[in-house]
């Protein structure tokens, strides 16, 4: 049998039924768009803030959460818990309206700001004037998403789901939480 190359051990048993060689792991990377002295003055100003930000990051879609998000936003918010939330994200199978019309069903247009598409360097600089990533992905053909590792780098905590190769990246009750779907 011939080699592959797999990006988690999590993601083995996916071609186990199709492939009988022997599976390489070989962990996925990203480009260092921080240096210290933006950490460090990101790191000041989150010490500072009296109020969470939390941020949702990923394209638009039912799958990838963006409703339960939406939906956890109104339970903190009902529970009083003080924050800002960030959309940030092109539209998919769910358009900027919906979720702007979603944030408004549940009165929370005073909190949740959808911010679009954001890429680049523009995209790390909303990752460092944030406290927390949440993903709350089912997405069947989730593998290994980028921006659970573009948050590490932004030193967030993460809480996200059991999907894919997350296990794998994200360290129960160390670098992040990870929940039920």
């Amino acid at each position: 049998g011939e080699d592959v190359i797999c990006l988690t051990e999590s993601l083995v048993d996916d071609i186990s039924g199709i492939f009988n060689g022997f599976p390489y792991i070989v962990g996925n990377t990203i480009k260092n768009e921080i240096n210290n002295e933006e950490y460090e003055n990101n790191r000041n100003l989150r010490a500072k803030r009296d109020k969470a930000v939390i941020t949702y990051l990923s394209n638009l879609k039912r799958q990838k959460g963006i409703f339960d998000f939406i939906e956890a936003l109104k339970i903190l918010k009902m529970r009083n818990y003080d924050f800002i939330a960030k959309i940030i994200g092109r539209s998919s199978d769910v358009s900027e309206e919906q979720v702007r019309e979603e944030i408004l069903a549940n009165d929370l247009e005073d909190r949740v700001f959808v911010l679009g598409g954001v890429f680049g360097k523009d995209k790390y600089i909303e990752l460092m004037g944030s406290d927390i990533l949440v993903f709350p992905t089912y997405y069947q053909n989730e593998a290994f998403p980028l921006v659970i590792l573009e948050a590490m780098q932004a030193w967030l905590p993460i809480i996200t789901c059991f999907e894919g190769g997350i296990p794998d990246v994200v360290d129960d009750g160390k670098t992040g939480f990870l929940v039920s779907k």
